[in-house]
Formats: C-alpha cells, structure tokens, sequence
C-alpha cells in the first residue's frame, strides 16, 4: 500500500495494498489487506477491516468488526462493532454510529443511523436516537415530515405538551 499512517503496536499490520488509511492505536486496522482511505483511531478500532472503505472510526473498538461495506461512520468506544443480540457487524454500509456501545440492527444494513449510548439500530434506512430508556427528546427549530405513520413502536403518554413560539 502507499501513503499510509500507522501508530500503534500492530496497527495496519497486514496491509499489502490498502492506501490512504490512517491507524492510530494498538492493533487499530489490523487485518486490513486492501481497504483504502480509512481513518481508524482508537485501541482495537477498526481491527478486522480486511478491505472496507471510506470508513471513519474513533474510539476503543469502534467498528472493530467491519470487513466489508464502506462508507460508515462510529464515534464512541464499541461504536459500530456489534448487531443486536452481539453477533459482530461485519458488512454496514453508509451507516452512524455515534455513542458507546452503539449496535447494529443486524447484518449488512445500510443507512442506518444509530445514536446515544447503548441505542440499538432498527435496520436499513432507520434513525434511532436514544434508547427505552429514554424519557425525553427534544428538537428546536422546524421539524418536517415527508411521511408519518402510527406504528407498534409509538408509545405516546396520554398528554403531550406542545410548545410553540413565533408561529402557529
């Protein structure tokens, strides 16, 4: 490969002919042979790429089990690096991660966007913020809807207030 970055025991340890990667941390993008224009940092970040690429991971472990696909992003420690139900994420293409322990909906999603600590993804072309956990959301500003449709995953409380200010 050429015009590779390696810092860390073990980093880009296997590369042949990937290009254009950068790989800071022990063993980050370890088992990369031909992924290109990756950019791993973080302990174990990225360590079983063999040839993803355009992936962007930060943090311990962060899409340590991608191999294939490309195009995905993962901030946060274990961000990225497992489905539901632990089996590795092996194959996202074009999808979020963002906050520790972040999850997969299952194999070889694409688009998916999963955010917040522990968030589990509900699969391709999904947005997931937050988790069951979570007892409050809120967004300011416009908020616009091409489509909205009641699902078994709406659980509103009988009272929702609604604040609106400069406009109706």
């Amino acid at each position: 490969g050429s015009a590779n970055t390696a810092t860390g025991y073990y980093s880009l340890n296997k590369n042949t002919t990937g290009a254009n990667n950068v790989a800071v941390g022990t063993a980050a993008m370890n088992e990369n042979i031909s992924g290109s224009y990756n950019t791993s940092i973080g302990h174990y970040s990225m360590r079983n790429n063999s040839s993803s690429e355009y992936n962007t991971s930060l943090g311990a472990y962060a899409l340590n089990n991608i191999n294939s696909g490309g195009y995905n992003t993962a901030v946060g420690g274990n961000a990225g690096r497992y489905i539901i139900g632990g089996g590795a994420n092996q194959s996202a293409t074009g999808s979020t991660y963002v906050g520790y322990n972040t999850k997969s909906g299952g194999i070889g999603r694409t688009n998916e966007i999963v955010i917040g600590a522990e968030a589990e993804g509900f699969g391709s072309n999904s947005t997931v913020i937050g988790t069951t956990a979570t007892t409050k959301a809120f967004i300011y500003g416009n908020l616009s809807a091409n489509t909205i449709s009641a699902t078994t995953y709406y659980n509103l409380p009988s009272s929702i207030d609604t604040y609106v200010t400069g406009g109706t």
